[in-house]
């Protein structure tokens, strides 16, 4: 499976409760973001064409961005946010703050979960090995490819 592809599932496999955020993140650091104040932009269709279309060493090589993003946003020590949304959320008497403190915990196990999952991946389909010969197997087909379109016609 080409490493686009093993990202792609698993960000589609993610909780809903972190599904969004991950997403959003990871088109942002990739720089994939543009359009996003468009009505019509959608970061899942987004998403689904940087991570489903390309092929060759552009698809390993935004896969081996992708997977440091992923690492920087799953493996990160979490922060603490719940006890003070919910002081925040009481102080203002605010029931949408109060519901995205209370959510908190059940964020935090998922959030956990895909990081164990994550870690799994590198270190076997997404491992620093795995993207290297996934790139020089890229490198190899994509000189195929050029060769192919320089050659004479018959």
């Amino acid at each position: 499976m080409q490493p686009t592809q093993t990202i792609f599932e698993f960000i589609e496999c993610l909780p809903d409760t972190i599904k969004s955020n991950i997403t959003v993140r990871l088109l942002k650091g990739l720089g994939a973001h543009e359009g996003a104040t468009n009505p019509d932009f959608s970061y899942q269709q987004k998403f689904r064409q940087l991570f489903c279309s390309q092929t060759g060493t552009e698809a390993v090589w935004r896969a081996t961005s992708a997977a440091a993003l992923l690492d920087l946003f799953l493996l990160q020590r979490p922060i603490e946010t719940a006890p003070s949304l919910q002081d925040i959320a009481r102080e203002h008497d605010d029931p949408e703050l109060m519901r995205l403190a209370l959510a908190e915990p059940l964020r935090h196990a998922h959030l956990e979960r895909a990081a164990a999952d994550w870690i799994g991946l590198r270190e076997g389909p997404l491992s620093l090995a795995s993207l290297q010969q996934a790139e020089a197997l890229a490198l190899e087909e994509d000189g195929e490819r050029l060769l192919k379109g320089m050659r004479p016609h018959p």
